[in-house]
């Protein structure tokens, strides 16, 4: 079990999902942030919806991959997509700290939009003195 914080959402403004949020949320895990309550505050990057998908797919099924992916559209979050800066940045972090593509990407949204990231993955802790990281105690 990941130890997790305690976040006070009034003091921030916007968060970046990542995969491991999102699947938190959906298996139900203990302590994990309810996203669906803070979804006005919430941007995706479309990797983690990619990735969040798969997962589901592969240990739950499509079709309750799809009707979970279609829960999080409902919620009328913004996805980020890639730009310059976001792929340089994702370059950068898979090569300085040997990240997973995925999580680079995702970090590398999080860095360039200067929005903190939501996680529970302790993969990006060695990045807390770039980026913010909540959901886990650092």
């Amino acid at each position: 079990m990941r130890a997790k914080q305690n976040i006070n959402w009034k003091s921030v403004p916007y968060v970046v999902v990542d995969t491991s949020a999102l699947l938190a949320y959906f298996f139900d895990e203990p302590g994990v942030v309810d996203l669906e309550t803070i979804r006005k505050k919430i941007a995706i990057p479309f990797m983690a919806l990619c990735e969040f998908h798969y997962v589901i797919t592969k240990y739950k099924g499509k079709v309750t991959a799809d009707q979970c992916f279609g829960l999080v559209k409902s919620w009328e979050v913004s996805v980020l997509h890639s730009n310059e800066e976001n792929i340089l940045a994702a370059s950068r972090i898979k090569d300085q700290y040997g990240l997973g593509i995925g999580d680079s990407f995702i970090a590398g949204v999080s860095l360039c939009e200067r929005i903190p990231l939501l996680t529970y993955d302790t993969d990006f802790l060695p990045l807390s003195n770039e980026i913010k990281i909540l959901g886990l105690v650092t």
